[in-house]
């Protein structure tokens, strides 16, 4: 039976990347073709390497875009077995170095979260699902404390006031409970 509580998590996680305005669908173009991305994409999924690949490059892309060009100039996109190698190495330096700098100074990434070599080679199970979710909630925090991608969808005054109040979390979660109802408005409205 499944844990209902990861099943919210995956399902959170989720919610969040398409609210960063993750495209699942142009995602998975090109050399990616055929991948199906969703929620549950790590537990069961036959493409949790090329997911793996297309959700880091889309959250150290949001992070810091310049340091993502700089550092994965040599294995983005990915062609080959070498180049994705390289990929998991430099993306396993990179949350390592998060997580190491966020203990130290800002506490966003939480110490039951490691990050280890093996997850970022499996690139499928729990554990690894662990990571993503918490860099995506790393991600949107930086992205709404610099009013970013995350600006438009913080208009009710309620949102504002937890986001200007220092209640990230609090602001992640409305923003997560508005796109969802945006998207089931809109997906209501098509049928």
């Amino acid at each position: 039976m499944a844990d209902p509580t990861i099943d919210t998590q995956r399902n959170e996680f989720w919610q969040t990347l398409l609210a960063m305005g993750f495209d699942p669908t142009t995602a998975a173009s090109g050399t990616y073709s055929g991948i199906v991305l969703d929620a549950r994409v790590f537990e069961h999924g036959v493409y949790h390497m090329k997911a793996f690949e297309l959700i880091l490059h889309f959250l150290f892309s949001h992070l810091d875009s310049t340091r993502f060009k700089r550092e994965f100039f040599d294995s983005w996109p990915i062609g080959d077995a070498r180049q994705a190698r390289e990929f998991r190495s430099h993306a396993f330096k990179w949350l390592d170095e998060l997580r190491r700098e966020s203990v130290e100074h800002d506490g966003m990434w939480p110490l039951d979260v490691p990050v280890r070599k093996s997850f970022v080679d499996e690139s499928k199970g729990i554990r690894l699902e662990q990571v993503l979710w918490t860099l995506a909630a790393y991600v949107a925090r930086v992205l709404l404390k610099r009013g970013g991608v995350w600006a438009k969808y913080i208009k009710h005054p309620l949102i504002e006031s937890e986001a200007v109040q220092g209640n990230v979390a609090g602001a992640l979660k409305s923003c997560r409970a508005r796109y969802a109802r945006r998207t089931r408005d809109r997906q209501q409205a098509q049928h």
